[in-house]
């Protein structure tokens, strides 16, 4: 039975903030490896979190990391118009206001198992040493730092869950891998990108999603410890209600939320979202007074809709857009007054 922490809630799901080094000097790993400039360049970030660009408008993120109101990518603020959320993963694709100037392609291959790949996260080095009978088998969670990391690992195997489909990925000690690395506290919304021979280019092909833990020494949990066990022989994992003893020849897991079997579904949000304008909502008291921005607009990009908190008094409304758009409804819900627009 498999035990999964959900990498942004607190107790028995934790939020992930960072990647965990087999190879101490591997935690220094906090710039672009040289032939990955551009994914590394993709990543901003999101709350505490991290995103991915996978359009000039949009950027795709773990549902369970959160909403903010903007996203820093390479030192630069983007505002966000709003989000939609996968119905059968944790996916969350957000739209911007203006453009960015680079963005991820999408894995679409379903071959992902045994594939290497490279794996982004923001936040902490290794921690303390995890030991079993005087004998290192890994480290706990270090310290958060905010820094954006990369390593290396491999695809072995695929994890069905109610949060959608997971690349599962070991903290396995294998020959093959340079900078084998486990995800930890705080590494949600970041990317997992493997090669395609056929294009020469790398892809996203997973979004952190979790990571296996607590883990400890007996069965009765006295001992619990979270962290990347590169050998959990003897070790007992929780599951929310038991300790369960774990194979001699096993590790930790990390998960993320594999792209290619919801790439109709991001495409969908893509390309639905597209082409609508993002108009600026302005008020003014008189007809022929002075306008206002409304400063905090609630936005349904794929509907065309716009909210604000209705006013107690007259007042004037207009939609302000690089581009002709019209007012076809205003509908009052509530507290809620909603546009509907339509470009022209």
């Amino acid at each position: 039975m498999k035990r999964f922490i959900v990498l942004c809630f607190i107790c028995i799901c934790y939020p992930c903030l960072g990647l965990i080094h087999y190879l101490e000097k591997d935690s220094q790993l906090t710039n672009s490896p040289v032939d990955l400039q551009d994914i590394w360049d993709c990543h901003g970030q999101w709350g505490s979190f991290s995103g991915v660009t996978i359009s000039s408008r949009h950027f795709i993120t773990a549902k369970h990391s959160g909403a903010y109101q903007y996203f820093i990518l390479n030192g630069e603020k983007y505002d966000i118009m709003g989000y939609y959320d996968d119905p059968t993963s944790d996916l969350r694709i957000c739209k911007i206001r203006s453009n960015f100037k680079k963005w991820v392609g999408l894995n679409t291959d379903l071959s992902e198992i045994g594939k290497n790949v490279k794996i982004f996260g923001r936040g902490v080095p290794r921690g303390q040493e995890i030991k079993r009978e005087n004998e290192l088998v890994g480290w706990q969670w270090g310290q958060y730092d905010g820094y954006l990391r990369w390593g290396d690992n491999l695809v072995n195997n695929i994890l069905s869950s109610k949060d959608g489909d997971a690349l599962v990925i070991p903290f396995r000690v294998r020959r093959d891998i340079l900078h084998l690395v486990s995800l930890s506290w705080g590494d949600s919304g970041a990317g997992v990108v493997l090669y395609d021979e056929q294009q020469k280019i790398w892809k996203l092909c997973g979004i952190n999603y979790a990571i296996q833990g607590p883990f400890s020494s007996n069965n009765l949990g006295l001992d619990s410890v979270n962290g990347a066990l590169f050998n959990t022989s003897g070790w007992f994992l929780y599951d929310g209600v038991r300790w369960f003893p774990q194979a001699d020849t096993s590790s930790s897991l990390s998960y993320a939320i594999r792209i290619s079997t919801r790439r109709v579904w991001i495409n969908d949000v893509l390309r639905l979202t597209a082409d609508i304008p993002i108009p600026v909502v302005q008020f003014s008291q008189e007809f022929n007074g002075s306008w206002e921005d409304e400063t905090d607009p609630i936005y349904n990009g794929i509907d065309a809709l716009i909210s604000v908190i209705a006013p107690a008094e007259t007042t004037f409304y207009r939609l302000k857009s690089d581009r002709r758009i019209q007012i076809v409804e205003i509908i009052r819900n509530g507290p809620l007054l909603t546009f509907r627009y339509r470009a022209l």
